[in-house]
């Protein structure tokens, strides 16, 4: 449940992040010159979702939980990389903070949507 509403958290982040960085940037049709506000936000939200998976991968030993929190975290924060990251690449900024943000924020959003699917179709429990 509580992963659930951690995705659902990322993806409304993204999106508002979205609408309230939609006002400022480059003109439709124009690409950008340097990287936007937009840009640096999702390179910050990618850096945390992947950080967040490694510290708790490294906090997790045995049947021991303690990196529960972070667990959540990286799944709201990969998330909602993946939306800035696609709404920041759709509106033409195409440099380097987006595609690191982008590229770090999906590996571990590909990793939660693969647990969940192997999850939901029997393959683990």
């Amino acid at each position: 449940m509580t992963a659930s509403v951690s995705f659902i958290f990322g993806i409304l982040l993204g999106a508002i992040v979205l609408v309230f960085a939609n006002r400022r940037g480059p003109d439709a049709g124009l690409p950008a010159s340097k990287p936007t506000t937009l840009g640096w936000l999702t390179l910050a939200f990618g850096l945390t979702a992947a950080a967040a998976f490694a510290a708790a991968a490294w906090l997790t030993t045995g049947s021991e939980d303690h990196g529960s929190g972070l667990w959540l975290i990286s799944i709201a924060f990969g998330f909602a990389a993946v939306v800035d990251g696609v709404g920041t690449i759709m509106k033409r900024d195409r440099h380097w903070p987006t595609w690191a943000g982008l590229v770090s924020g999906l590996a571990p959003a590909v990793f939660w949507i693969a647990f969940a699917a192997a999850h939901i179709l029997g393959f683990g429990d």
